[in-house]
């Protein structure tokens, strides 16, 4: 498969990201990503996934005139992945690693602790993406959201506005978390999504 690299160097584009060829690239500048291990190769997008998953494009990133990408260290964005950030910042820990077909859109900020893994499909959305009115005044239409350490979300999980999920957890397939969760070790399912188990742990 083709592949281009993006450096930054001087005042010019020069970043350690090996980006698979077909992937929508916008916004890349200067300041607009932070790589804290300058080292080739470590973060990669737009290659892997399960096999058999179908993807309808090589994937986006994309990122806006105030936003920003900060990666901690090696990371894999499957193939399909759509990575936008508005103004907002997004915080990617070490050994993250998400599957195909993934959506993260970022207004305000995400973040990912270390050992992350996200499943096929997995929607991530601090933003209403709309304004919301209640009564004439208008509501936040974004809130921060926090994926703590060694957390899995399984295939098709939607993570809305203001939610949290602390370390060693796990979000079962095509749940909803609406709120903050701050208990480790929790085994969290459901539309919307609540604790069903507790004291758990996993691996990979």
């Amino acid at each position: 498969m083709e592949c281009q690299a993006f450096w930054r160097r001087g005042g010019g584009i020069r970043l350690p990201i090996l980006i698979a060829n077909g992937v929508k690239v916008k916004g890349l500048r200067k300041g607009s990503v932070e790589v804290d291990r300058n080292e080739f190769c470590r973060v990669q997008f737009g290659f892997g996934g399960s096999v058999g998953v179908p993807s309808a494009s090589a994937g986006t990133l994309a990122i806006g005139s105030h936003g920003k990408l900060r990666l901690k260290g090696k990371a894999v964005f499957s193939r399909g992945t759509t990575l936008r950030i508005g103004d907002g910042i997004c915080i990617i820990g070490d050994d993250f690693y998400c599957n195909a077909n993934c959506q993260i859109f970022c207004d305000q900020e995400i973040s990912f602790g270390d050992r992350a893994l996200l499943g096929c499909s997995v929607e991530i959305r601090d933003g209403d993406g709309h304004c919301i009115y209640h009564n004439g005044k208008k509501k936040p239409s974004t809130k921060p959201i926090h994926i703590g350490e060694h957390v899995w979300l399984a295939v098709c999980v939607n993570i809305l506005k203001g939610a949290a999920v602390a370390d060693h957890s796990v979000v079962g397939c095509m749940s909803c978390v609406t709120r903050a969760f701050d208990k480790p070790h929790v085994l969290i399912a459901g539309v919307p999504a609540k604790i069903i188990q507790e004291d758990i742990d996993w691996k990979k």
